[in-house]
């Protein structure tokens, strides 16, 4: 069954966006007026996790960066009381590389559809290694998500001030022997 991605406007004005699968876009519409919600905009998502025909794609090393930035707003997110859902949801426009938005907006999907966070993530290896995942199925398991969120933001960190320290100390012999 084709998923459609929309935006909304809800009741009180407030716009809305995601995605609803169902058999046609007729029937998506009629499932988000159901909700209570004006469609401004709903079109099918083509592929497997791209947008269109040549979207970004799932498959792309993502940077440790760009992981800790999400890692450390998702960790803010969660322990603010907002869904995980609508966390993803802001984090995947947000993201500057377009890369690793869609692969958020898959994980998203994933999670909607009924799996747990972990399983999501475990589904996309090169952007979340499997440190990660395991200690986000812990943080599941043991009901404090943000607090492994935000533990695992703090490692991630040291580990990129770690490989800055190494690259420094091994460019310093070169530039120094020039």
């Amino acid at each position: 069954m084709p998923t459609y991605a929309y935006q909304a406007r809800g009741r009180d004005g407030s716009k809305q966006k995601g995605t609803v699968t169902a058999e046609n876009q007729q029937a998506a519409g009629k499932m988000l007026q159901d909700r209570g919600l004006m469609v401004d905009k709903l079109q099918e998502k083509k592929g497997m996790f791209s947008f269109g025909g040549g979207g970004p794609k799932t498959n792309k090393r993502v940077r440790t960066v760009d992981l800790l930035v999400f890692t450390r707003q998702l960790s803010t997110i969660v322990s603010a009381g907002l869904p995980l859902l609508q966390g993803l949801d802001i984090l995947s426009e947000q993201t500057e590389d377009p890369n690793f938005g869609a692969v958020i907006d898959a994980v998203g999907q994933e999670v909607e559809s009924g799996e747990t966070f972990s399983d999501a993530l475990r589904k996309h290896p090169k952007a979340f290694p499997d440190l990660y995942v395991s200690m986000v199925r812990a943080g599941e398991a043991g009901g404090d998500l943000d607090g492994v969120l935000l533990q695992l933001a703090d490692y991630l960190e040291a580990s990129e001030k770690l490989k800055r320290k190494i690259k420094s100390a091994m460019t310093y012999p070169v530039v120094a022997s020039a």
